[in-house]
């Protein structure tokens, strides 16, 4: 058969790929050297990536392709990423520099690439994650989305066709090895990233997969935090390569019967194809139905006095699961109750789901008018703006007009100053020409009868008087002869022209 990753064309090698079978060692993982040769074996909890200096293989010796691929990745990028996988939040996302590669990893992170998640990865990491890319010396952002596909995908099925048991690394390993990822044309082998091939004519138990996915390579970031612990986590020190290494060329490892019952089972019943999600969902996601899952199948157990205890050797789990066969008659009804269980908190979820999803209709009504009534509020605050604005204009414009009035007013005041001044200047000047006139008008009264104007005055004051008189008598007394006495008392004139 032949797949596609990150749009290459690759071929799983078919029936002309040499297989070797080991047996599965208690307790240690066989693991062969860069040179070819089985090494030594390396117990369970350690692992080949711890590279000594002379290691040809070191990342600071090999050019990684990943060398010249910058993360596109942006922080929106990260909060959807978070929202949608539900990853929790004691785990960091963080943004890589645009100078950082995943290749050489920032202080306590490790990278991780968008597409592992679109194909079934989910943190925190689940331990058989982390025992495949221990065992092959892989750090996560090295296996291309595919690979993640086939070890997501063959981890469900093993779980459904074994009673809810976790497929042990030997399985895995004794159907898939890893593969480079064959060069493009034009360039140089591109070292560092890999896939999983099927051993020989071996029948991939994942199959549908996309023939390329864009810019996959492109879209990592950094993860640090409490990524690698799943709740109660039996191998908490099990933690995976982040620097970049070569793939340990383990062996093709031989297979117990009941493993090979069970893939046989597998084989004859179905595959999973890419798009799993709403089956993988339902087992993978770190929420309320895994919860009810595990508590079921942890209730079966105990009710049937079966202890599971998970170990690190091989022969210790086959033995556990060679109790679980026997006895799975008994368990298996308390899983399907547990089933029934599932289903019906699936059906409870769906209910709340749909109320969830009524109340979000109210909401979105709500918030509909919400919505209107604060754009009659910003349109009101418009206008109340405008208003503002208009009586600040009308606030200067009278500020403006009280000033120009009060520099009137000042003006003002300071003319009437002027003239209380002049005022007062004019009744002291009109006081000192009344008393000057006073002076002069006494003068004049006592001195009045030696001047020349006294005489004329008394003279005309006699002639005046005398004519008054007869003209009076005239008037008055018409029958008194008034030419008799014009005769006897002639006018003064008269009597001193008659002395002359």
């Amino acid at each position: 058969m032949s797949s596609g990753i990150g749009g290459d064309s690759i071929g799983c090698g078919g029936g002309d790929a040499p297989i070797h079978v080991l047996p599965v060692l208690e307790g240690v993982l066989p693991i062969r050297g860069i040179d070819g040769s089985t090494g030594e074996a390396i117990p369970m909890g350690t692992t080949s990536g711890l590279r000594e200096a002379s290691d040809p293989y070191r990342a600071d010796v090999v050019r990684w392709a990943a060398m010249d691929v910058p993360s596109i990745m942006k922080e929106e990028d990260l909060t959807r990423l978070r929202e949608e996988y539900r990853i929790p939040e004691d785990i960091e996302l963080i943004l890589p520099g645009p100078n950082e590669r995943a290749c050489f990893p920032r202080l306590g992170c490790t990278a991780l690439h968008l597409n592992a998640f679109v194909s079934g990865m989910r943190l925190p990491l689940h331990p058989m994650f982390r025992r495949i890319l221990r065992a092959y010396d892989l750090a996560p952002t090295q296996v291309a989305p595919n690979g993640w596909s086939q070890m997501v995908g063959s981890m469900y099925l093993w779980f459904r066709h074994s009673f809810g048991m976790e497929m042990p690394l030997h399985v895995f390993q004794s159907v898939y090895q890893p593969r480079k990822l064959p060069r493009k044309k034009g360039k140089e082998e591109e070292v560092g990233w890999y896939y999983f091939c099927p051993w020989g004519s071996h029948k991939p138990l994942v199959t549908g997969y996309p023939s390329s996915i864009k810019q996959w390579k492109e879209s990592w970031f950094w993860v640090k935090g409490n990524w690698q612990r799943v709740y109660d986590d039996p191998e908490p020190d099990l933690n995976v390569p982040s620097v970049y290494g070569i793939a340990s060329p383990l062996p093709r490892c031989e297979l117990s019967r009941e493993n090979t019952d069970v893939l046989r089972r597998n084989g004859s019943r179905e595959t999973v194809k890419y798009y799993f999600t709403p089956k993988w969902e339902e087992f993978s996601s770190h929420g309320e139905l895994e919860d009810v899952l595990e508590a079921s199948l942890a209730s079966a157990i105990r009710a049937s006095t079966l202890q599971m205890k998970v170990l690190g050797d091989f022969r210790t789990r086959m033995r556990e699961q060679k109790k679980l066969v026997a006895q799975s008659s008994k368990a298996d009804k308390e899983h399907q109750q547990a089933i029934e269980g599932l289903k019906a908190a699936l059906e409870s979820a769906r209910t709340a789901y749909e109320q969830m999803e009524a109340d979000l209709k109210e909401s979105d009504s709500n918030l509909l008018n919400m919505t209107k009534q604060l754009d009659n509020a910003n349109a009101a605050q418009k206008v109340a703006a405008e208003a503002l604005e208009a009586a600040n204009i009308e606030k200067k414009r009278l500020l403006e007009e009280a000033k120009s009035r009060e520099e009137e007013v000042l003006s003002l005041r300071k003319e009437l100053a002027d003239a209380g001044k002049a005022k007062q200047e004019a009744e002291e000047g009109k006081k000192e020409v009344e008393a000057k006139l006073a002076n002069a008008e006494a003068d004049f009264v006592a001195n009045f009868h030696n001047t020349e104007a006294y005489s004329n005055f008394s003279d005309y004051f006699a002639r005046v008087g005398h004519q008054e008189v007869l003209t009076a008598l005239r008037n008055d007394h018409p029958e008194v002869n008034v030419k008799d006495l014009e005769a006897r008392f002639p006018p003064p004139d008269a009597e001193g022209e008659e002395d002359n």
